[in-house]
């Protein structure tokens, strides 16, 4: 999440959710999108579905459109 933010992008993190919180990442994802300054709330208020909805929203249009780059990983 920290190269995504450094770099403006969306966070790929948000491509990843928890069934067990109703198709929202777990807390996790929300303290590390507080570091990297992209989220500022409740982790259990409507503002995390609204930033999360965003945030995937934009993670999916990026991301699916970004050039593969062959890397070791």
């Amino acid at each position: 999440m920290e190269e995504d933010a450094a770099a403006a992008h969306p966070l790929i993190a948000a491509l990843v959710v928890s069934r067990a919180r109703g198709g929202l990442p777990a807390p996790g994802f929300f303290d590390c999108a507080r570091c990297v300054g992209r989220f500022d709330g409740d982790p259990s208020g409507p503002e995390a579905s609204a930033f999360y909805a965003a945030e995937f929203n934009a993670a999916v249009e990026f991301w699916s459109s970004a050039e593969v780059v062959d890397a070791d990983i």
